[in-house]
């Protein structure tokens, strides 16, 4: 970081904390939606992902709350209700891309159940009641007899299974609170800077992407870099308290099959507890770097990559709104007399002169991002 970087970034920053608690205080609600949620995958499917679906514009509202504190743009008070009419009236369902992140944090858990497992073995082995199960386990030959088997073993299986769980947790609960929702978050702001009102143009997701595919190349590496720098001691606090969560854990034990399939969970479904609160300060400070590079992605953006830019924001059908007041367009209006080759492909309609000199032949159209303006796609990534 610059030292000019490093003054303004900290002063964005420092804003932005100001009225924090009260966003914290609202981000409860639906944490605990998570929670319950995490316990509840254990009992069935339905449930948990109606909780999940309705609980998405809650954090939306946070994070309007908390862009709106980076960027001065937009509702100061934004409330759950205006969330909700949003996020179901609206275009930005697809904002966090739950459904790919879900898929995979799904992914990794599996992934790290198969690295792990030749551990289990070692972990069983530090119970002896535990090894018992284990003896027993493998002369099973049928479901039932396995399903007694567990209904009876419950305090020699709770400890290990709580050890378990917990490990193979970590890694996806790490990525699920401060990378994925993040990312789709960073994505999707980058996009909002290069094209303001973005939303009422295209879905959050189609946003999203687009981003991902031309804007956030020219300063994604930087954002990320700034960011580790600036946010590990969060990283690093979320670790030791899930450290503390699973050592405390492993004191606890019951009878009860229920009971310990409850406990099984208590790490990873408290996690989110934390998690999701010092991931409001992580994602505070991406968004703050993102700002604060604004200049970098103009400066380091390909001149056809602005052309279609320019003309994208210029286009009679771009619908405008308070975002594009605050901001204006990314791509300052370009010199004609300067560059009036490489800029011709500016001119708005209403702007061109009736007699238009032929191009000449080794003039080739400037290629960069194509937006269709005509209609909106009416899937979404939800």
């Amino acid at each position: 970081m610059s030292n000019d970087f490093k003054k303004n970034f900290k002063e964005r920053r420092n804003n932005a904390l100001k009225g924090s608690l009260i966003d914290i205080a609202l981000l409860l609600l639906p944490i605990i939606i998570i929670m319950l949620l995490l316990n509840l995958t254990l009992i069935g499917v339905f449930i948990p992902l109606l909780l999940l679906y309705f609980s998405l514009p809650m954090f939306y509202t946070i994070v309007k709350r908390l862009t709106f504190k980076v960027t001065r743009i937009g509702k100061k008070n934004f409330s759950f209700a205006d969330g909700y009419k949003a996020f179901f009236k609206g275009s930005v369902g697809g904002i966090f891309g739950v459904i790919s992140t879900l898929f995979f944090t799904v992914a990794l858990i599996l992934i790290f159940s198969l690295i792990l497992s030749p551990a289990f073995d070692a972990i069983f082995n530090l119970y002896p009641e535990a090894v018992n199960f284990i003896n027993a386990y493998n002369e099973m030959t049928t479901v039932s007899e396995l399903i007694n088997l567990i209904q009876t073993s419950a305090s020699a299986l709770t400890k290990p299974f709580i050890i378990i769980v917990g490990i193979i947790a970590f890694i996806p609960s790490l990525y699920l609170y401060f990378f994925a929702f993040n990312n789709n978050l960073i994505h999707h702001h980058i996009c909002s800077i290069v094209l303001p009102d973005i939303d009422k143009n295209l879905s959050a997701s189609q946003a999203r992407a687009l981003s991902r595919a031309s804007f956030s190349k020219v300063i994604i590496s930087k954002v990320y870099a700034n960011a580790f720098k600036t946010s590990w001691p969060y990283l690093l606090v979320y670790i030791i308290l899930y450290g503390l969560s699973l050592y405390g854990m492993t004191f606890a034990n019951t009878d009860n099959t229920y009971v310990m399939f409850l406990l099984v969970m208590v790490t990873p479904s408290l996690s989110a507890l934390y998690g999701f609160i010092l991931n409001y300060f992580v994602l505070l400070n991406e968004l703050s770097i993102v700002e604060e590079l604004k200049d970098n992605l103009l400066n380091d953006m390909p001149e056809q990559l602005k052309v279609s830019i320019y003309q994208t924001y210029c286009n009679p059908s771009y619908i405008h709104g308070e975002e594009s007041s605050a901001r204006g367009c990314f791509v300052p209006a370009p010199n004609y007399q300067k560059e009036q080759q490489t800029y011709t492909a500016y001119q708005q309609p209403k702007e061109k002169e009736a007699d238009t000199e032929k191009k000449d032949e080794n003039y080739e159209d400037p290629q960069g991002v194509v937006i269709d303006l005509s209609e909106k796609k009416e899937s979404d990534d939800k």
